[in-house]
């Protein structure tokens, strides 16, 4: 979409970043869990990515990343709306509608909670007291590829705040919403009637289709993350499925079967792994970093969770000390890290470990426990680039 209008007012936020409030705005703002819209805009003087569009009271605003030249008040630009990530987001929202009426309607007590749309995937939040499986989800999956294909109306009105609250059978957070602006309707054919300030498609099979990724939780909180590019992932699944039948020579039952049972045995194998430890000891090295303490070994014969055991005595055997032990992964020179911190050391290892990204690490953590993945694997490099950001941390404290 292409519009010309004139720039109302500008706001600049930071660096490149303004808020740009147009006379006339067709971009939708963020709400009901949605991102705005986005696109581009220029004018003779200046162009820029629209990264969004939000609310400020019945007002709206575009965020705009200026990459030459910058807007100002009374100039005509030119608005392009990205309307192929519109139509998804809209596939997406109007998809997440029909999930959660399925199940609301499956389920007594269940109620969405949340909602994140996104144009990839999207991820929906529910409370429900009871338990969800996955056999539980796939057969809700199923419901709401049959209403896609239904190609069930779908229509969107705009309704002033009390004559909203009278609308038979209708789903809204009213505390959330305000008195004295209009209020979105969105109906579903005759399945669901939902106040939302999303945007949607105009008929269910726009959609095209509907797929679980992911079911996350335990009673009460539950989160499902879905696509709808039901084809391509089906067909990406079912090529990996193939594969992995035809090179273990099973079928895809026996699969499941056989991953299964050899989880327990790798459970029962990880409770006397836990059962030896107290009985395991691995030789220590030490240096300092920072003013405290630091205990490192590489305890190549010993499994990962074996070593993060033994780090965490160690540990606790010197509450002033950090405590650092790193295995070999046997691949493009990578190693698995373990670091941790006595109880009485004033560090926190999340910050700490990510203000150093010369070790090269994917992991996470928290303050006092970082684990992950690095392609260094020397701990004299550690231990300097510990001590000088430790001290560094110091000096900044005094300043």
């Amino acid at each position: 979409m292409l519009l010309h209008t004139k720039v109302k007012k500008v706001v600049h936020t930071k660096a490149k970043q303004y808020k740009v409030f147009l006379e006339e705005n067709p971009f939708n703002p963020e709400g009901g869990g949605q991102p705005g819209d986005s696109g581009d805009i220029r004018s003779d003087r200046f162009r820029g990515t629209i990264t969004g569009c939000q609310k400020e009271g019945a007002d709206k605003y575009l965020e705009v990343l200026v990459q030459e030249g910058y807007p100002e008040t009374g100039e005509t630009v030119e608005v392009f709306l990205d309307d192929a990530r519109n139509l998804m987001l809209s596939r997406y929202h109007t998809a997440q509608h029909l999930f959660s009426r399925v199940l609301e309607d499956r389920y007594n007590g269940l109620l969405t909670t949340k909602v994140n749309i996104h144009d990839r995937s999207s991820t929906v939040y529910f409370h429900y007291d009871g338990d969800l499986s996955l056999r539980d989800i796939f057969d809700a999956e199923e419901q709401v590829n049959d209403i896609i294909r239904q190609g069930l109306e779908v229509e969107v009105q705009s309704y002033d705040y009390h004559t909203a609250t009278t609308i038979e059978g209708i789903k809204a957070k009213w505390e959330l919403l305000s008195h004295e602006e209009p209020v979105r309707v969105v109906r579903i054919g005759n399945m669901d009637i939902n106040a939302c300030a999303g945007t949607h498609v105009n008929r269910t099979d726009e959609i095209q289709g509907f797929i679980v990724l992911a079911l996350r939780g335990r009673k009460p909180s539950w989160e499902v993350r879905y696509s709808i590019e039901k084809e391509r992932i089906s067909m990406e699944h079912s090529r990996i499925l193939r594969v992995f039948s035809h090179e273990t020579d099973l079928t895809e039952t026996e699969l499941l079967k056989t991953f299964r049972n050899l989880k327990e045995e790798n459970q029962t194998l990880s409770r006397n792994i836990r059962n030896l430890i107290p009985f395991i000891s691995v030789p220590w090295n030490i240096s300092t970093a920072g003013g405290y303490s630091i205990y490192h070994s590489n305890p190549e014969s010993l499994t990962l969770e074996m070593i993060t055991q033994l780090s965490r005595r160690k540990a606790e055997d010197d509450p002033n000390s950090l405590v650092l032990a790193m295995v070999s992964r046997n691949e493009r020179n990578l190693f698995n890290f373990v670091l941790r911190k006595g109880e009485k050391v004033e560090l926190d290892l999340q910050s700490l470990m990510g203000s150093i990204p010369e070790l090269n690490f994917k992991g996470g953590g928290k303050g006092s426990f970082f684990s992950g993945i690095t392609n260094v694997g020397s701990f004299s490099e550690w231990v300097k680039l510990l001590s000088f950001q430790i001290e560094k941390g110091k000096q900044d404290n005094k300043g």
